[in-house]
């Protein structure tokens, strides 16, 4: 993720998680989350998901065609309330250059997706 004001990337982990992919029946079971069922988001017709992990909120739609995130809402008492949307999707590889982080950006590393703490909000925002 690029924080372009403050001129950081934010390199995030994205395996090993419920958040490292898309979310589905067997994830949500075992994060003691539960399915919400069919639901046409933006657009792309999406099952979705909903579950608490360490006080976080979460509630996510995955794109049935797609395999893709479509929507996601997060509600910490942390960060607030974030909301992530897909504008667009096309199955063409994008460019290496895509993910190329800009010269002069100082590079954070995180945990997992959803491991944003007030600290790390913090030292973007300084």
């Amino acid at each position: 993720m690029l924080l372009v004001d403050q001129k950081m990337a934010w390199i995030t982990d994205m395996s090993g998680d419920a958040q490292g992919g898309p979310m589905n029946d067997e994830k949500v079971k075992k994060l003691s989350g539960r399915a919400l069922g069919e639901k046409v988001v933006n657009g792309y017709k999406c099952h979705g998901y909903a579950w608490v992990k360490n006080g976080t909120q979460y509630v996510t739609w995955t794109g049935d065609d797609t395999g893709c995130l479509v929507s996601s809402t997060t509600v910490s008492g942390r960060t607030g309330r974030e909301t992530m949307k897909l504008l667009k999707y096309t199955e063409t590889a994008p460019s290496a250059d895509t993910f190329e982080i800009p010269p002069g950006f100082k590079v954070q590393k995180m945990g997992q997706l959803g491991d944003i703490t007030a600290r790390d909000r913090r030292a973007a925002n300084p």
